[in-house]
């Protein structure tokens, strides 16, 4: 099997691709699919794929990022290029970085997508030749050699924490990556879905997944994350000093609350974990390491972490499902996953669980319309964000309030009435939205868009009123405006930002914030902090 990687910040986009085809029977394993340059750059060098499908404008790094990262890791994947506008100028640079070809998503076809597929598996057997000619057997062996030590370091701390070959009273038989003598941090974790993500797995594609999230947390946290057995873990947290009380809670808490994100995003993992108290003394992990785990969900009563990180309640079939309808603009499909949703969530409740069910379930419905509303962003059919109808799905209502299902169907009947106005568009007006989605980092103009697609300025003006009831430049500065947002919220200084999303400075950009949002950049990076 040839392995496949796709890279989409759209979710739509995504799920059409993988659906377009069905890709094993063709040969084609899908390994990886990512919402970002940088997710797919964390996980390349454990995947090692064949072939890399990625869309050229993403937000952060973006397709030609990504290339450029291929490059000069010298992988010997083949990557396609995906782009919604026929322009080779956004696609050049991919070129000079070693992409193999360049598909249009409009007029994608599976016919089409099988033959570049095809396409690029002749090209990547020469790449392959060359790449093990220059590299050569030196570096296969360091990578090796690397990878053998790290399995060593695993196993010597799992021991110990374990307690087996105890009685080395110094902690020589510790890795010198622990650093002996330092206060040491010892983590329990058990995974809440790892079942779910690996039950239809193999066991080499299980081992496979493990060694994919332990080498992640290698590359992204400190300390030795080790595998226990079954969905429990360990991690081995050396410190430089032992914090004060308060101190060393809020150290511990940072890590746990970066380890959670960090898997989420990464791997779809949800985790309950635990910390012990700090061990001065290697013979003591065994008890700490006992004590951590004692607390865990399924090994006691659940802790903090575990209420923040519950199995989902929307599978992947509902969801799949939800994004069927909106993609059909079915409204009365959507209505009838969420009423049964909601129906088997309130068969539940029956005490503050189920109400935190119903909340849980809730939110899940808002990100996934949140998800579905920013491919239609891209589309141009949201000029601005979801109607405020929110708030009914975060609490359950007060009564005589509206009921959260009848404020969920809302939301998505909303979603697929602004993507049908979206499919009526002008091809000009699709034209321009696809170009400023695209170049909005840019000084593009009225004028400039309006030469682009082949009219007078004055009537593709009139048509963005007529169509989209906003100017040009008011659909332009949402653009660049919800971009904005997303750099903050990853934690970019707002005044390295102005430039990096098309404006010339940071006073007009910061008029243009707070009209949009209704808030300041600083208050919204504030409310994204707390």
């Amino acid at each position: 099997m040839h392995k496949v990687v796709i890279v989409d910040d759209e979710v739509l986009a995504r799920n059409h691709l993988m659906e377009l085809i069905p890709w094993e029977q063709h040969g084609y394993r899908l390994c990886g699919v990512f919402d970002s340059g940088s997710a797919a750059i964390e996980r390349l060098g454990d995947i090692r794929p064949d072939i890399i499908i990625s869309d050229v404008y993403m937000p952060g790094v973006d397709g030609i990022g990504l290339s450029d990262y291929v490059r000069r890791a010298r992988l010997t994947a083949r990557m396609i290029m995906l782009s919604s506008y026929d322009r080779y100028e956004y696609v050049r640079a991919t070129f000079k970085n070693g992409a193999s070809d360049y598909l249009l998503k409009d007029r994608l076809t599976s016919a089409m997508l099988l033959s570049v597929l095809e396409k690029s598996m002749e090209g990547r057997a020469d790449a392959s030749a060359a790449a093990a000619e220059r590299d050569g057997p030196p570096r296969q062996e360091r990578g090796a050699a690397s990878r053998s030590r790290m399995a060593e370091v695993r196993r010597r701390v799992r021991d110990a924490l374990l307690g087996i070959g105890a009685g080395d009273e110094d902690g020589a038989d510790l890795p010198e990556e622990i650093g002996i003598g330092r206060p040491l941090a010892v983590f329990g974790v058990r995974l809440l879905n790892g079942e779910l993500l690996t039950g239809r797995l193999g066991d080499r594609e299980k081992r496979e997944w493990l060694e994919s999230l332990l080498a992640l947390h290698e590359k992204q946290m400190k300390g030795i994350m080790v595998h226990i057995e079954g969905p429990r873990f360990a991690i081995l947290l050396p410190l430089d000093r032992a914090p004060a009380g308060g101190e060393q809670a809020d150290e511990l808490a940072r890590y746990v609350s970066r380890l959670t994100s960090l898997l989420a995003k990464f791997m779809n993992v949800r985790l309950d974990s635990r910390a012990s108290a700090l061990c001065l003394d290697v013979r003591d992990l065994p008890g700490a390491f006992a004590a951590a785990m004692a607390g865990l969900a399924g090994d006691g009563a659940p802790s903090a972490e575990a209420a923040g990180s519950r199995q989902p309640i929307v599978g992947l079939r509902e969801e799949r499902e939800l994004l069927g309808a909106l993609e059909r603009l079915d409204p009365a499909a959507a209505e009838g996953w969420i009423r049964e949703l909601y129906a088997a969530a309130a068969a539940r409740a029956g005490g503050p669980a189920g109400a935190d069910g119903l909340r849980q379930l809730g939110a899940e419905l808002l990100a996934l319309a949140g998800r579905a509303a920013r491919q239609l962003q891209a589309e141009r059919a949201l000029p601005l964000a979801c109607p405020p109808i929110e708030e009914p799905l975060r609490a359950l209502p007060p009564a005589g309030a509206d009921d959260p299902a009848d404020a969920a169907v809302r939301i998505y009947k909303e979603l697929i009435r602004r993507a049908s106005s979206a499919r009526r568009l002008s091809p000009y007006v699709r034209k321009a939205l696809a170009h400023m989605q695209e170049a909005f980092r840019e000084d593009i103009s009225l004028a400039d868009s309006a030469a682009r697609v082949g009219i007078h300025p004055a009537y593709l003006s009139r048509l963005f009123r007529q169509e989209l009831g906003a100017s040009f430049v008011e659909h332009l500065n949402g653009i660049r405006i919800e971009a904005a947002k997303s750099l903050i919220a990853a934690g970019v200084k707002i005044k390295d930002i102005y430039e990096n999303v098309g404006f010339n400075n940071y006073s007009y950009f910061f008029k243009v914030f707070k009209l949009v949002s209704g808030m300041t950049p600083a208050e919204y990076e504030k409310g994204k902090r707390g």
